[in-house]
């Protein structure tokens, strides 16, 4: 017997199974709490941003945070599905839609204050 194969065997005699990795989703999922978590703590140091609530009441700035966030966390899913083997590359694409509305809020944003 080679002395590959026996490292193989001997190695191969000792292993143990290993726990598979989390869906994209739970792995998603794990990923916004952190950083739901990290956030809060930054914005407790710290504190919001004054004037955030009543910026928030405003339509455009509304959808434009949540298309921001949405887009976030579907950055962080398709990274989660692209990162398993075998999944397609199209995943990528998913937060498309998001960040073209975001970035279509933020140019309103910009044209409304070169009219102002």
């Amino acid at each position: 017997m080679t002395d590959t194969q026996q490292l193989i065997e001997r190695l191969a005699g000792k292993a143990r199974p290993v726990k598979p990795i989390g869906s994209p989703m739970q792995r998603t999922l794990a990923w916004a709490v952190m950083a739901a978590i990290l956030i809060a703590l930054v914005s407790t140091s710290f504190g919001v941003r004054p004037h955030w609530w009543k910026t928030m009441t405003s339509p455009g700035e509304s959808i434009e945070f949540f298309a921001s966030v949405l887009t976030g966390l579907c950055a962080a899913y398709a990274a989660f599905q692209i990162s398993v083997p075998g999944r397609s590359g199209s995943w990528a694409w998913l937060p498309a839609l998001p960040l073209a509305l975001w970035l279509a809020g933020i140019g309103v944003g910009c044209v409304g204050d070169f009219e102002a």
